[in-house]
């Protein structure tokens, strides 16, 4: 076929914000930049000219693939690379990776890009594959209104498929939550307007739904989930996604066990992913499941770690769904619950390095702390807790005796006078609160208020512990806190 000459291809309309940091990405990558112009009434063209591309102008015809087809009329180049305005290419250190890459096996006529997709207001990223750069065969063309895609044709053409090197970074979810559901709503339109030309076509299905699951209208999401099921030619990978996104409607709505049905199917469907073990993962944690829940997450932690091009997956998206952050919270609690604290410690540790703010995991990691005989670091994430809204009330046991531990005696007093404990195992913990008051000399004074109010509970619930402190206490406390007695019963 010659030496490559790369043709890079867009669709444009009033990007002056995003196209020079497009394509300053791939200056030197390509050999000629070609932009159709929608209607742009910024200085969208100016900026592309003077990035030496040649730009084209048309009516917005109302589908991305007839657009994206014109642009390929005006091509002259045997190889095409195609992006949008909001979207970099990443060489992943390699400088010359475009033409690397379409010179590196002879008998590849298209290669699939790992994309991510930056959300709003938010380090994380979502993962897709896509065909970007294919050779520019005659008869080629892009299909659908919107997600519109090249791999039909190349499927119809025999085309050989490989996996590039490069990355391509994707900003246009990096939108205000306004401007991103008119964004949402423009292609559910569009969507709609394909399926009543083709109303099983199971690739157009999945993203009505997902797109109706983007905008909060779940329970209309599943119905088109369940029709994407329900096609004839649905293939795999495709029924693991659409499996995968019903599986997180039904854990927004905290249905758990059809949560974990869903995912199930899809990790039997295509075992090499993420998405589903990280659903299940969440699920069983909510079920309180620990152990399980917490091997599932450090599972999808751990691929989330790893760099783009080595997340090998069976499914063209993943959905990352909770953050980098959020993981670490929840492997804490996890951790936490299974009594390893230290390791806890590590993960609490991290979530809030990264910035993280949640009162419950503050509430966590200060017990942990406790636990382990850091009295002073524990105090301080249980203030945080408070701070973050946990009432102080719910605090007060560890509160009192974290103060005490720290040798803050006025501060354990009052803060054991603020406990209301609820039921057999938090009395528990206040009396062995209360004991590790009574073996300190400078808490004795306080007992009586301390103990005054409780003494039936305690001797209800635990009258051998009660009765065994209130003797060794007998000596220094008046007699009016003796009076009431321990319940023989």
């Amino acid at each position: 076929m010659g030496e490559p000459f790369i043709s890079l291809c867009m669709i444009v309309k009033n990007e002056e914000k995003n196209l020079p940091r497009c394509l300053e990405s791939v200056r030197g990558m390509v050999d000629e930049t070609v932009v159709l112009d929608t209607g742009s009434e910024d200085n969208t063209i100016s900026i592309c000219e003077q990035f030496g591309a040649r730009v084209y102008q048309m009516a917005w015809p109302g589908d991305f693939a007839s657009a994206r087809n014109e642009s390929l009329k005006k091509a002259r180049g045997n190889w095409i690379l195609y992006l949008d305005a909001d979207e970099t290419i990443d060489p992943n250190g390699r400088p010359d990776c475009i033409r690397r890459t379409v010179s590196s096996a002879a008998t590849v006529g298209a290669w699939l890009a790992p994309i991510r997709s930056y959300k709003w207001d938010s380090s994380s990223f979502d993962i897709t594959h896509n065909i970007r750069l294919f050779q520019n065969l005659p008869g080629l063309l892009f299909e659908n209104e919107v997600h519109e895609r090249i791999e039909p044709a190349l499927a119809r053409m025999g085309v050989k498929i490989a996996a590039a090197s490069f990355i391509i970074d994707h900003f246009g979810y990096e939108l205000a939550p306004a401007v991103m559901k008119e964004k949402l709503e423009r292609n559910l339109l569009l969507s709609q307007k394909h399926l009543q030309r083709l109303p099983d076509d199971p690739y157009c299905l999945y993203y009505v739904g997902a797109t109706l699951f983007e905008l909060q209208r779940s329970s209309e999401a599943l119905i088109y989930f369940q029709r994407a099921l329900e096609s004839q030619n649905i293939p795999l990978y495709l029924e693991a996604m659409t499996c995968n996104l019903m599986a997180y409607v039904e854990l927004r709505e905290d249905k758990l066990d059809e949560a974990l049905l869903h995912a199930r199917r899809s990790i039997e469907l295509a075992p090499r992913q993420n998405t589903a073990y990280l659903v299940s993962g969440i699920a069983l944690l909510r079920k309180s499941e620990f152990g399980k829940a917490f091997e599932l997450l450090k599972k999808s932690h751990e691929f989330q770690h790893l760099p783009v091009g080595r997340r090998l997956t069976d499914l063209s998206q993943e959905h990352t769904i909770v953050d980098d952050i959020e993981l670490h919270r929840l492997l804490g609690i996890c951790l936490s619950e299974m009594g390893r604290t230290r390791e806890a410690i590590d993960q609490f540790g991290q979530f809030f390095a990264l910035g993280g703010m949640d009162s419950e995991a503050a509430r966590r990691a200060g017990l942990c702390h406790v636990n382990a005989g850091d009295f002073t670091t524990g105090l301080e994430y249980l203030k945080k807790a408070e701070n973050l809204g946990t009432a102080q009330s719910d605090l007060a046991l560890p509160l009192a005796f974290a103060s005490l531990k720290t040798g803050d005696v006025n501060g354990a007093a009052q803060y054991f006078r603020n406990a209301r404990p609820r039921n057999r195992d938090e009395l528990s913990i206040a009396l062995s609160v209360l004991e590790a008051m009574a073996a300190e000399g400078a808490f004795r004074p306080y007992l009586t208020t301390c103990i005054r109010g409780r003494e039936e509970a305690f001797g209800r619930a635990f009258p051998e512990r009660f009765l065994k402190l209130m003797s060794e206490t007998r000596a220094i406390l008046p007699q009016d806190t003796m009076s009431s007695g321990v319940p023989n019963r």
